[in-house]
């Protein structure tokens, strides 16, 4: 068992220390990598950030030919934690030559397979590729955000003008009559659910700050 373990231990440098060389020469800065990794729910042997904004770019995890599949399963675990970075897992071939796949969320293991029966290589996008690519994606992401705060605020406003608009005619029928407690209650209706769509709220001298996600 222990020189099983060593034997492992071996493998993963000599992979690690080629896939290095490989980034290296292809002007991915030495601040980037992070090696290993363990930040729960994802480890990796390699980690490339971007060393300005310390964003995950690339995650490497290095198994054997033989254990690639399990690197496709733990893919398939923490793709949904893994957001705009890439993901390739690593491997030796029989010649000792570093062979990469690039991981997709939507890729069965059939394809996969393929890909490492085949001694496929997936190519490593060039460092400023990767970094302008991920601001892109980013700033695509929060336009997104943006628009759906926007629209679902838009919904909701209309939800409650509509609402208001029958119990005032309610009240001209004699079914229904305002009083205080009931335009509190409206009004905490109407403002309690949007309050997630804003990071600061004023009210009078007190101002309500949302907690900021990880």
């Amino acid at each position: 068992m222990k020189n099983k373990n060593v034997e492992a231990l071996k493998y993963e440098e000599k992979c690690l220390k080629q896939l290095k060389n490989d980034l290296l020469m292809q002007g991915y800065p030495q601040e980037s990598f992070h090696s290993p990794l363990h930040l729960k729910p994802i480890y990796c042997d390699l980690l490339i950030s971007n060393p300005d904004t310390n964003e995950p770019l690339i995650y490497f995890e290095i198994k054997t030919k033989e254990g690639m599949i399990n690197g496709w399963r733990y893919y398939q675990k923490c793709k949904s934690k893994i957001y705009n970075a890439l993901f390739y897992l690593v491997y030796l071939d029989d010649s000792d030559n570093l062979k990469l796949v690039k991981m997709y969320p939507n890729m069965p293991s059939s394809k996969f397979l393929d890909f490492v029966h085949g001694n496929y290589t997936s190519s490593l996008p060039l460092y400023q590729e990767i970094v302008k690519e991920q601001v892109i994606l980013k700033t695509e992401n929060e336009k997104k955000s943006i628009k759906k705060k926007k629209d679902l605020f838009s919904t909701w406003c209309n939800g409650i003008t509509l609402a208001i608009v029958i119990l005032f005619i309610l009240e001209l029928l004699g079914a229904f009559k305002w009083t205080l407690e009931r335009i509190i209650i409206v009004g905490l209706i109407s403002f309690i659910p949007v309050l997630p769509l804003f990071a600061e709220i004023q009210i009078g001298d007190y101002k309500f700050k949302r907690k900021k996600q990880d």
